[in-house]
């Protein structure tokens, strides 16, 4: 990535997030600790005491742009195997199903001006659209949840 990321579990606390990290004008830029651009060397992001549940996991840097364009993904945490959240919340099946946009001319924007900050999602208007990454079109396969009668997540 040509500008700085982070990365956030709403609903989590992160234990080493090190609190907001301000632009040059002191604007909240990201909610973490940010990974530099162009980076080799690993950024470290930990959790403490992780809730059980399903979340979103997705950039904490200049939101309004890096998550529309796909920086983010699903993290999930049973209390034990095949135990979702708790007492009487045991399953079988489990389908994660992830609904997301894509808008080309916010990404092409973006290519032709990095810099976090720079651009705005006010105009934000998707051509595609996506389950699970990919593009749902008329005849889409369907996601298979676990047969009648048994326990889906």
């Amino acid at each position: 990535m040509p500008v700085p990321i982070s990365i956030i579990i709403p609903g989590q606390y992160q234990k080493n997030g090190g609190g907001p990290v301000r632009n040059f004008s002191g604007r909240v830029q990201s909610l973490s600790h940010e990974t530099p651009p162009g980076n080799t060397i690993p950024v470290l992001y930990e959790w403490d005491d992780f809730k059980a549940g399903t979340y979103l996991l997705h950039s904490g840097t200049d939101m309004a742009i890096q998550v529309p364009m796909g920086l983010y993904c699903v993290v999930k945490k049973d209390v034990s195997p095949n135990q979702a959240y708790g007492i009487n919340t045991s399953y079988t099946n489990d389908a994660v199903i992830v609904f997301s946009e894509i808008d080309p001319d916010l990404n092409i924007e973006v290519n032709n001006n990095p810099g976090v900050g720079t651009i705005s999602s006010i105009d934000y208007k998707p051509k595609y659209y996506l389950i699970n990454g990919s593009s749902f079109y008329p005849g889409f396969e369907s996601i298979d949840i676990g047969t009648a009668g048994s326990l889906s997540l």
